[in-house]
């Protein structure tokens, strides 16, 4: 009987002594439980961090009869919540604000931006803006004129013959307003340092009528195949023959250095054969008493060109005329414009009058008859005994 009482009791008491125990102290069991649950949300947050991001607005399900024209902002500051170890692993190439326009229409409307594309765990912070104005415009296409600008310069001694596109216009598509704005669409071909035939794949630009490019466009077809033909030149390189004036009364010229003494030309075959040396313009020395280094243009034979600058340094030296001395020009130099016969010879170098028997270097001395020194390469003669030098081409001064 006793067993059996046991039995019967010990239900009750087993359901009596966890409450028993629970009750026991339970202001100081409260507290206890109350400060775990506290410092384990301490703990959970003390792992979160904070970082500012700047992502970009994007435009997103954009109906296919509309382009967007301009979206304010562009983009925006946004600060995210998360674990610190999220926070560096620096995964937000795909992050950005998605400006929803599905429903939107031509003209300028304000629509709800949300953050899209953010790593797991990492959350934004309400504080970025919710909305942006965007503008849009119907999509429309057009048929533009296909050019061709050339950039840089062929390798030495070649010349660009032709330069062809395989389409002669182009499919221009974008907003209206966009459209619009192109006068011209241009492919640019770079031909630098080009020595051969060239085929190549290029890509378009737009551009308006102050020749500024214009973007947000597409085009059709996409790109063209350029075709560059080049050629060699044919070249010469012969003397250069400055064209001196007259000096003043009383002076003479001593001597006239020309650098570079040679020039290079390029052109037809014809047209090179025929030139034997290129003069410069015309050099006024009237004012001139000593000596003077002159930059001067050249005078480049018509179908011919310069390889190089198409100019030169003359130097020239005049002397005082010594009674008797004659103010002819030194070989190689033209005076008054006109060029002595054989005076290609000698360019470039300091030339200086021959001085006759018993003469003075470079003075025009005195003949043992009296007379002068004769110009260089006139083929004439001083005539009689005494007499003076024939004036050379151009009119100079004895």
């Amino acid at each position: 009987m006793e067993v059996l009482g046991w039995l019967l009791a010990a239900p009750a008491a087993v359901g009596v002594l966890p409450l028993a125990i629970l009750l026991d102290n339970w202001p100081t069991k409260l507290l206890a439980a109350i400060i775990a649950v506290v410092m384990w949300f301490y703990v959970l947050r003390s792992d979160q961090d904070t970082r500012m991001l700047k992502l970009p607005v994007v435009a997103e399900n954009v109906p296919a009869e509309l382009a967007v024209i301009s979206i304010t902002p562009d983009q925006a500051e946004v600060q995210v919540r998360g674990a610190s170890s999220r926070l560096r692993q620096r995964d937000y190439e795909r992050a950005h604000l998605a400006a929803e326009l599905s429903r939107a229409t031509v003209g300028e409307q304000s629509v709800p931006l949300n953050i899209v594309g953010l790593p797991p765990g990492v959350q934004a912070v309400p504080s970025y803006p919710s909305l942006a104005r965007v503008r849009l415009d119907k999509v429309i296409e057009r048929k533009r004129p296909l050019q061709y600008v050339k950039a840089g310069e062929p390798a030495p001694d070649f010349v660009i013959e032709s330069i062809q596109t395989s389409e002669p216009e182009v499919t221009v598509k974008g907003a209206a307003s966009i459209v619009a704005r192109v006068a011209r669409v241009v492919v640019v071909v770079d031909v630098s340092g080009l020595n051969s035939n060239m085929e190549s794949e290029s890509e378009f630009e737009a551009r308006d009528l102050r020749d500024v490019v214009v973007s947000g466009l597409t085009f059709d077809p996409p790109r063209v195949k350029v075709t560059v033909a080049v050629r060699r030149l044919n070249t010469r390189t012969v003397p250069v023959r400055p064209i001196v004036g007259e000096p003043a009364t009383g002076y003479r010229i001593h001597s006239v250095r020309v650098d570079p003494p040679v020039v290079t030309l390029t052109g037809e075959g014809g047209n090179l054969d025929a030139v034997e040396s290129v003069p410069t313009l015309p050099i006024d020395i009237s004012g001139l008493r000593s000596e003077k280094t002159y930059s001067v243009a050249l005078s480049v034979p018509r179908g011919t060109s310069v390889v190089g600058p198409a100019s030169v340094n003359v130097k020239v030296a005049l002397r005082t005329l010594r009674s008797g001395s004659s103010t002819t020009p030194p070989a190689g130099t033209e005076a008054g414009g006109e060029q002595p016969s054989g005076a290609d010879e000698g360019a470039g170098s300091e030339n200086v009058e021959p001085p006759p028997a018993g003469g003075e270097a470079g003075t025009g001395g005195a003949t043992p008859g009296g007379g002068v020194t004769p110009p260089p390469d006139t083929g004439e003669q001083p005539t009689g005994g005494g007499g003076q030098t024939p004036p050379p081409a151009g009119g100079g001064t004895q």
